[in-house]
């Protein structure tokens, strides 16, 4: 019977391969202890998630619609988006 989590001791994160999550895989192959990892960052309300990113459901509503119209992928339209408004001279925002 396949495992579902983890098998690293207090991890509970859902099983990748090797009885391991992704994080403690990476672990493994990479020759390091395992270790146990960050909790996951909380997730922000009133977000979904776009392209990897999490976004506003309106923000990603209008890219979905930029990348239709202009036959993109999603990452091509964030992408697209940055750098108009990279050309434009925007500025970073400040913490």
């Amino acid at each position: 019977m396949k495992p579902t989590v983890c098998s690293f001791r207090g991890c509970g994160r859902p099983h990748y391969a090797l009885g391991l999550c992704q994080g403690h895989r990476r672990q493994r192959r990479e020759g390091r202890p395992l270790t146990p990892l960050r909790p996951y960052r909380p997730r922000s309300p009133n977000t979904v998630k776009f392209a990897g990113l999490r976004l506003s459901s309106g923000c990603a509503e209008a890219l979905l619609r930029q990348a239709q119209a202009q036959d993109l992928s999603r990452g091509a339209a964030i992408a697209a988006v940055l750098e108009e408004w990279l050309r434009a001279g925007a500025k970073w925002p400040q913490r």
